[in-house]
């Protein structure tokens, strides 16, 4: 205690302060115990002690009194406080640092740093991701040397290595000496020091490691331990969060991407109104609506305020908004509430317009196909009145007592029934009944010999042109019924151009695969010819356009049209396994567009059908049979007085058993196709069955379906559409009758 010799109380105390203070205390009769205070030496270096004194009396000297005082050196002891102090303050701005920043590279970077700084001497700090879902997955996160420098690892962690069994088990391992430890005795020699492995782990689970090493071996104390474990807790949080926000960004990014890649347009509301989120789709639609001139902001779509529209989202309907303008638009807008304190709302908004059209030809091809299936039940009934009518004005016509008078008036009813007639088979036209006799037909050539048949339809003052590329336009159709189609619609368009103006024909050859947007709608992939019809004349109103097809409908005037002809054009082109459509505006004009199913450009059919010349067939026997008693009556007549014999049967079934009885006499059969208990083709059917091959004319005022007339190509088979003129019987007779071999019989 030389070093206290001959110092004075008072200047024993580094700071005359704590020597008051502490005078003070005793003077009170007060003890000091372990009160820290800075004391010097004579050569004036300061130490920090723990002081314990006490007074006591001074048994030589009255009045006077002792200071019992004991000194406990504690530098060491201090040094270590204010070390962990210095700790415990960069734990603490470790965490602020932390807790300012989600970017995981940055946080990750940021324990690090904390580590190397806690303990003086580090040499490194490693922090490795564990993902333990994905096969014990140790993923790199950073590297930190002690002169600030970041590299990567050394080599990844090994199977058995301290960081994976710091990972599996959750429980720090401390290496006191690299050189000497189990773990490290294949390390190169180049690896001294001391290191500690730390799980950073949140509850029981282990989110990551993180590896400390010094460059002395037993150099992490008790304190540096608690701290760095202080550290790990800390940063386990924050690589967490880290990776929670990653994850949220990553989902958030799909998120948008989803509602940018949706088909339908998606805005976002506040509960001001306002938008605070669209996706491009939904910009494009509001793009179509008139913003507000006063705040540029989208207050209104179409005629409804947003407030509005969003009061009707809680309707079952779907709310629909008509855009006008030189191409009307319809949008569909779909509302929805979300849940949460502030009220927000999601719009949904879909362009429609190309749906409802769609939705409109739906409704008419399915309203035409209702009124077709009337019609063609109509049109047979009414074929077998005028059959009748027919037949009996012929035969009156021969009748050499029929005076002047009488036989123009026959000729008037003729007329009637051949107008009727041609009525009847508009309608059967369009219910895609009537009998088709389809060939190989190139449209090129063929719509220019039509071109010049319109010479003589057509006036001075209508300019026909035809446009195409050199090519074949090869079909399968019937020339006929092809050419009644585009005569129909070339009459429209000249009724359309009464002043005169140009009548167009296109014929353009289309290959549609899965990714080509059809020319028009409904047409499927494959390869397809057009013919498109186009006026110059005053257009179709757009109320008019979803029933243009309809029989009987006319924009025409009255007594100017029937409105058969779109209807039986329809209908044809249907039959051909076609396509029809029409685009039409007021004071520019219309433009129908056939497509048919295209052919492989190939040798077409040229050779005409050849009719054997008619002859007489007096003394030959006919059955007939037919259920309607006034045709069946007429058909008779007719026969007998061109001296057939004739036989008759009311069904199929009664016609069996009168052919069975005179099969021997009976040349042929003229039969109807449908009739009660058994049919024509039924009855066709059972005589083949008895291995009989009688020649049959059928004459029907059903529609012949495609089935039944494959099923009948015979050359012992031929039929009529009722009605049907003396002369086209009796032709159809004949060249069953001539120049075939006779019928084996029974």
């Amino acid at each position: 205690m030389e070093e206290f010799s001959d110092i004075g109380m008072e200047d024993l105390f580094f700071d005359s302060y704590d020597w008051h203070h502490c005078f003070n205390d005793l003077n009170k009769g007060r003890k000091l115990s372990g009160v820290e205070v800075q004391l010097k030496k004579k050569d004036g270096s300061s130490f920090c002690a723990s002081l314990n004194a006490k007074v006591t009396d001074n048994p030589d000297s009255e009045g006077h009194f002792w200071i019992d005082c004991s000194v406990e050196i504690i530098n060491r002891r201090k040094l270590s406080e204010n070390t962990n102090t210095a700790q415990m303050e960069a734990l603490l701005q470790t965490s602020l640092s932390l807790t300012a920043s989600f970017d995981l590279e940055q946080v990750l970077d940021t324990i690090a740093e904390c580590a190397l700084d806690l303990v003086p001497g580090m040499r490194n700090c490693h922090i490795f991701l564990y993902k333990p879902r994905n096969g014990d997955e140790l993923i790199f996160g950073t590297a930190l040397w002690g002169d600030g420098k970041r590299r990567q690892p050394f080599a990844d962690p090994r199977p058995n290595g301290l960081t994976m069994r710091v990972a599996k088990s959750g429980e720090p391992i401390l290496v006191p000496d690299l050189r000497s430890h189990y773990l490290y005795a294949k390390a190169p020699e180049a690896w001294t020091g001391s290191i500690i492995g730390l799980p950073l782990m949140i509850g029981d689970r282990v989110v990551g490691v993180m590896n400390v090493s010094h460059t002395q071996p037993g150099a992490f104390t008790d304190s540096d331990i608690r701290i760095l474990r202080l550290l790990g807790d800390q940063a386990a949080i924050a690589i967490e969060n880290a990776r929670l926000v990653d994850l949220l960004e990553v989902e958030q990014k799909r998120l948008a991407e989803l509602v940018e890649h949706l088909p339908v347009g998606v805005i976002l509301f506040d509960e001001n109104y306002n938008p605070v989120v669209v996706n491009s789709l939904g910009k494009e639609i509001l793009d179509l609506f008139e913003k507000d001139d006063d705040c540029d902001e989208f207050t209104k779509l179409g005629e409804y305020s947003i407030k509005e529209l969003i009061e009707k989202s809680n309707q079952v309907q779907l709310s629909e908004i008509s855009i006008g303008g030189i191409q009307p638009l319809v949008v569909e807008i779909e509302i929805r509430a979300l849940d949460g304190k502030r009220p927000h709302w999601i719009m949904m908004l879909r362009e429609v317009t190309k749906d409802r059209e769609n939705q409109v030809r739906i409704q008419m091809q399915d309203r035409l196909a209702t009124v077709g299936q009337l019609a063609a039940g109509i049109a047979h009934d009414f074929n077998n009145i005028m059959a009748t009518i027919l037949v009996y004005s012929d035969l009156l016509r021969k009748d050499l007592a029929m005076i002047p008078s009488g036989l123009d008036r026959l000729a008037i009813i003729q007329q009637q029934v051949q107008r009727a007639s041609s009525l009847i088979r508009q309608i059967l036209d369009f219910s895609r009944r009537s009998v088709m006799e389809q060939t190989n037909l190139d449209l090129l050539p063929f719509i220019k010999e039509f071109e010049r048949l319109l010479e003589r339809v057509l006036s001075e003052t209508i300019r026909v042109e035809l446009n195409y590329h050199p090519g074949e336009y090869c079909v399968h159709a019937d020339p006929t019924h092809l050419q009644q189609v585009f005569m129909n619609l070339a009459v429209n368009a000249r009724d359309a151009m009464p002043e005169g103006g140009i009548l167009s024909f296109d014929i353009k050859r289309y290959q549609l695969g899965a990714d080509d947007i059809p020319p028009s709608p409904y047409i499927p992939q494959g390869e397809w010819i057009s013919v498109s019809v186009g006026d110059t004349g005053s257009g179709i109103p757009a109320e008019a356009i979803p029933h243009i097809f309809e029989p009987f409908f006319t924009t025409k005037p009255l007594g100017k049209g029937t409105g058969l002809g779109l209807a039986q054009a329809y209908g044809i082109v249907k039959q051909h396994g076609g396509y029809i459509d029409v685009q039409s505006r007021i004071g520019e004009g219309t433009r129908f567009s056939v497509f048919l199913p295209a052919l492989p450009n190939q040798e077409l059919d040229k050779n005409d059908r050849h009719l054997a010349t008619p002859k007489a067939g007096r003394g030959k026997t006919i059955l007939v049979v037919e259920d309607d008693p006034s045709t069946l009556n007429a058909i008779q007549d007719l026969l007998e007085a061109q001296q057939y014999q004739v036989f008759v049967a009311e069904n199929g079934k009664e016609a069996l058993e009168v052919y069975s009885q005179y099969h021997e006499k009976i040349d042929m059969l003229v039969s109807d196709l449908i009739m009660p208990e058994m049919g024509g083709l039924a009855l066709y059917n059972e005589l083949q069955n008895l291995r009989c091959q009688v020649k049959i004319l059928f004459v029907t005022g059903h529609p012949m379906i495609e089935e039944s007339q494959t099923e009948l190509s015979s050359e012992w088979i031929s039929w009529l559409q009722k009605p049907f003129s003396v002369t086209d019987f009796f032709c159809a007779i004949e060249e069953l009758l001539v120049d075939k071999h006779d019928s084996p019989q029974i």
